[in-house]
């Protein structure tokens, strides 16, 4: 769930709440459009890329998703994302799942 405020400032100066979900390094990194855009310009820009940084490239543009958070502001995480995001391999207690349910996060 996003809070309030992200949601709001989502919305501000003639936003329309609609952000860029991808993963990489075991991590989930969301973009707002126009940040988006300038991160796949410059990742076009690169003439013949390593093995590596087109390995990079291709996981972090392909795996990319356009998504908006619901009136309540949930977001459904695709499921690649969300596996590439090691969230699952993190172990939870039950007794801290009450603390954090606030901010959960579900693959579709």
């Amino acid at each position: 769930m996003l809070p309030p405020e992200y949601r709001e400032g989502l919305c501000a100066d003639g936003g329309t709440g609609v952000f860029w979900l991808t993963a990489y390094y075991g991590r989930m990194v969301a973009y707002l459009p126009g940040d988006w855009e300038k991160v796949t310009e410059q990742l076009s820009r690169i003439p013949m890329p390593s093995p590596r940084l087109s390995h990079f490239k291709t996981k972090v543009m392909g795996l990319a998703q356009e998504l908006q958070c619901d009136a309540q502001g949930r977001v459904p995480v695709p499921t690649a994302i969300y596996r590439l995001s090691l969230l699952d391999a993190v172990p939870i207690e039950p007794s801290a799942l009450r603390r954090i349910k606030r901010f959960w996060v579900a693959p579709l």
